[in-house]
């Protein structure tokens, strides 16, 4: 039931959905295609960490395209797959492993576009304040809810930075190369 052998099929309707430009849909299938891997593997197994990351990443590529008032769920999307992603790799690898360097980058990245969407939608009530929004966050077990309510995003965007030049800066396996890219990140 929980066979990975469903993954293609997920993986061309994910491809198709993209192509007909259908972003609800495709984050609905990216959550099937999430849960599978989490039956079939465990919430904290390292193996989840790639397929977070490529929702993190579409999440904030569908944010990208339109940059709505309603779309800032892609951003939290985007921002609680990667803190889970974190979690796991800090977890099993370390908390100076260079597999966390993508993965902080791409928070920083969503804490940065929250942090301009509060800016461009404030509101009376804050800038999130629409129940659609609310009403598309999933009730994902392995990312509080808390995170969706947090607005410092400016100061959690300059820690996800700082830590992934500390983790360059003092891992003997960064390159140059990495370092360079790392700071240009930032």
């Amino acid at each position: 039931v929980y066979s990975l052998g469903q993954e293609p099929m997920l993986r061309g309707i994910i491809a198709t959905q993209q192509a007909m430009g259908e972003p609800d849909a495709t984050s609905e299938t990216y959550l099937q295609l999430l849960w599978l891997y989490s039956k079939a593997y465990g919430d904290t197994d390292p193996r989840m960490i790639p397929i977070l990351d490529e929702a993190s990443r579409w999440h904030m590529q569908a944010y990208s395209a339109s940059g709505m008032r309603d779309d800032v769920f892609h951003l939290h999307m985007a921002r609680g797959f990667s803190t889970h992603a974190i979690n796991i790799a800090t977890e099993h690898f370390g908390e100076s492993d260079l597999r966390l360097v993508g993965l902080l980058q791409n928070t920083a990245l969503a804490n940065y576009y929250l942090e301009q969407h509060q800016k461009s939608y404030p509101g009376v009530a804050g800038w999130e304040d629409t129940e659609a929004m609310f009403d598309r966050l999933p009730n994902i077990e392995w990312i509080p809810q808390e995170l969706y309510w947090r607005r410092n995003f400016s100061r959690e965007g300059r820690k996800a930075c700082k830590k992934m030049i500390s983790i360059l800066e003092n891992n003997p396996a960064a390159s140059p190369q990495d370092k360079a890219q790392g700071y240009v990140a930032n």
